[in-house]
């Protein structure tokens, strides 16, 4: 039998190789490059590490056959010039990694360029511009151009310790005096075995000074009222770089907005004028880094403003009524000047200019004087002193009252009536005003047998009369106390006497009036009533008559008498007739004056007087009624014979009266009515200027007549007032029955 074996011998790989760059050849910057590192051999295989300066980069790696292989695959970059990959082979019986390394040398242009020197150069300046690269292999070589122009300049290089030169030149420049804004230097940086260029370039400003000022918006001398908005604006152009404006009224800097347009710089400040800005300087300056001082413009401003006050004074202060009193009106600082007015109550008064003086803030102060004589009149009165800015339309203005020293005044009239009504009670106040105004008074009656009233005063006369001061205080006045009272008034000025009438108004009294007036019938009345009354006027009394055509009268009126005549009188005109007093005060007045207009009876025929009704066994009375004037008598008949002499005595009764003015009556009644009573009963009237018959029928009693002359005097939206004339009432009493038919 045969048996077989096979051993693993464990043993260490073969040294690596890196393939795809040999040491000191070049490569580039951006260049892909391809390192594979090789180990033969070892069992087992080779694990292959790749390191860049010591730091692990890479751990993958393939077997093939007996060969291990780990490829690196990257970009150059400038900071792989000098850079050591190493790779390392080893596997679990190594006792130390076997190591192939190679070290890069890569060729690169400078990542930048930088350029340093000043921003900024004035006239004259000598300007130093450096210039240095980044590291970069080949070194860079460095050039300058100026404003276009190639320029010899000294340059030096430097290795740098992480791979590489640096390269650094400087140039050296000088301002010349017609250049302006700015210089421009390039500095070029050239790698010639990359044929790469970088460029810095950079702006040196050279400085100078703008254009002087100029400031719009406001003419010198142009007036600006006080409280206006005035806007400026100062202009400046030019200059590198541009320039800074700024506004002054005098020393203080105002507020300002900047603008820029192109080279032009403007700044407006808006001012919000006021008295104080007159003639004062307003200031523009214009400067920058070139200025040596800074350029300036000026204004200077016409304000406008009116006077902020008045000031009156008076001389002397306390006057006397007669004395001449002088004020003296002075404005304040007015733009351009004032002009002073007096007025008194609304009027203007005429005063006389006493100078124009210098005043604050460039304006001018006006005065001017005022002469018065002045009287009691002018006690309190106010003047105004009114200064005025024609220009601006303003005003101030000052009053003052003046106190005049005066003797009292009465405001009352000589003579002045006060109506009091008899009975009430009343105070007259007759106050007088002066100046001190503590005055005294004292009242008297005017009369020579009367003598001064003293508030204590027992004269019987006045013993309802109570004088206090200015008050005249009457109780329960009577007619009696009318007339003139004197008041005098005092003060330490002097004394003034006023007198006044006490008019004491009563109400009307009829005193007399015609009783009665009779008449003929056709001729004219006279009517007669004597007033007593205060006031008396001809519209105190009045004549009327209820349903009467008073236009058929006349009244007149002399001294409280008045008269009343109605023409051509009828026999209706008989009636009474009223006289009225009323002067409205108190109660109307009224008496009654009766005509009586002379005429034949005429007796009344219809209604109740017209018929007689009753039964046998009764009472019945007949009633004749009659008008006339003078007095009427009546005579009663029956079948030819007068009642009263052949008839009977106890079978009638006859009683007559005399109603009113003209009216009278007689009734008779026929006692124990028989069969034989009914029939025409004759009643015969008759006065001295005639006589009227009339035969009343009496009969047995019956329905009562219909009746007569219905008529609506008022009706209402549901209500109606109706007014008849009875008919014969049948002997018997009447009800009245209404009856209404909705339409």
């Amino acid at each position: 039998m045969i048996s077989y074996i096979e051993l693993s011998v464990l043993f260490s790989p073969g040294p690596p190789e890196i393939e795809g760059y040999v040491e000191g050849e070049t490569v580039r910057m951006g260049d892909t490059l391809t390192l594979a590192c090789v180990s033969r051999g070892g069992n087992p295989l080779a694990k292959l590490v790749w390191y860049r300066n010591d730091q692990q980069v890479d751990v993958t790696y393939t077997t093939t056959g007996r060969e291990s292989t780990n490829t690196l695959t990257f970009v150059v970059e400038s900071n792989d010039n000098n850079a050591i990959y190493r790779c390392e082979a080893t596997n679990s019986v190594s006792l130390k990694p076997m190591i192939a390394m190679v070290k890069l040398t890569v060729q690169f242009a400078p990542s930048k360029v930088t350029l340093v020197g000043p921003k900024e150069a004035q006239e004259g300046d000598t300007v130093t511009m450096f210039c240095t690269t980044d590291r970069s292999n080949p070194p860079a070589d460095v050039s300058w151009v100026v404003e276009g122009r190639s320029v010899q300049a000294a340059t030096s290089i430097t290795a740098d310790p992480r791979g590489g030169w640096i390269t650094t030149s400087n140039v050296t420049y000088t301002i010349s005096g017609h250049e302006r804004n700015m210089k421009m230097f390039s500095c070029y940086a050239v790698n010639k075995a990359l044929s790469e260029t970088l460029v810095e370039s950079a702006v040196v400003s050279v400085l100078y000074p703008p254009e002087p000022p100029t400031i719009l918006g406001y003419t010198e001398g142009t007036p600006i009222e006080t409280g206006q908005t005035q806007q400026m604006t100062c202009i400046s152009q030019g200059g590198n770089p541009l320039p800074n404006l700024k506004w002054f009224r005098k020393d203080k800097e105002l507020v300002s907005s900047t603008t820029t347009n192109n080279n032009i710089v403007s700044a407006e400040s808006s001012i919000t004028v006021d008295d104080n800005d007159n003639g004062v300087e307003y200031r523009c300056e214009a400067s920058n880094s070139a200025s040596n001082v800074p350029m300036f413009a000026t204004t200077r401003l016409t304000v406008y403003f009116p006077p902020s006050a008045v000031n009156i004074k008076i001389k002397p202060k306390r006057p006397k009524a007669g004395q001449k009193v002088t004020l003296i009106c002075e404005c304040a600082s007015s733009n351009p000047q004032a002009e002073i007015t007096w007025w008194k109550d609304g009027f203007l008064i005429q005063g006389t200019p006493d100078g124009v003086f210098d005043a604050p803030n460039g304006g001018r102060s006006t005065k001017n004087i005022l002469q018065l004589n002045v009287s009691a009149e002018d006690d309190g009165a106010v003047y105004t002193c009114q200064a005025t800015n024609t220009e601006l339309k303003q005003s101030a203005h000052d009053a003052v009252t003046i106190n005049v020293l005066y003797k009292p005044v009465f405001e009352t009239k000589p003579l002045q009536q006060y109506d009091v009504i008899e009975g009430e009670s009343t105070i007259i106040n007759i106050s007088a005003r002066g100046n001190p105004s503590t005055i005294n008074y004292s009242w008297s009656k005017a009369s020579s047998s009367t003598s001064q009233m003293p508030a204590d005063s027992n004269d019987v006369a006045i013993t309802s009369v109570l004088a206090t001061g200015p008050l005249f205080n009457m109780t329960n006045v009577r007619r009696d106390q009318a007339g003139q009272y004197r008041l005098e008034a005092s003060n330490e000025e002097g004394s003034s006497f006023v007198t006044v009438v006490v008019n004491v108004l009563y109400a009307a009294s009829i005193s007399m009036a015609t009783e009665v007036a009779m008449v003929d019938l056709g001729s004219n009345a006279f009517l007669e009533c004597q007033v007593d009354a205060n006031p008396l006027s001809d519209d105190v009394i009045r004549w009327q008559r209820m349903n009467f055509d008073m236009s058929r009268t006349r009244q007149s009126m002399e001294n409280g008498r008045s008269y009343l005549i109605i023409n051509n009188v009828t026999r209706e005109d008989s009636g009474i007739f009223l006289c009225v007093a009323d002067n409205g005060i108190g109660n109307e007045a009224q008496k009654a004056s009766t005509l009586v207009v002379k005429h034949k009876p005429v007796i009344e025929r219809a209604g109740a007087y017209s018929k007689a009704a009753g039964s046998e066994g009764e009472d019945v009375r007949i009633v004749c009624r009659a008008t006339g004037a003078p007095n009427v008598s009546f005579t009663w008949f029956r079948d030819g014979s007068t009642i009263g002499g052949s008839k009977k005595p106890s079978k009638y009764d006859i009683k007559s009266r005399h109603l009113d003015f003209i009216s009278y009556e007689s009734v008779l009644t026929v006692k124990d009515l028989k069969t034989q009573d009914f029939g025409d009963y004759e009643c015969i009237a008759k006065n001295d200027l005639g006589f009227e018959s009339f035969k009343i029928p009496l009969g047995r009693k019956s329905v009562p007549d219909p009746p007569t002359s219905l008529s609506v005097i008022n009706a209402t939206h549901n209500a109606v007032i109706l007014t008849w004339t009875p008919g014969f009432d049948g002997g018997l009493d009447q009800m009245y029955r209404i009856q209404y038919k909705k339409e």
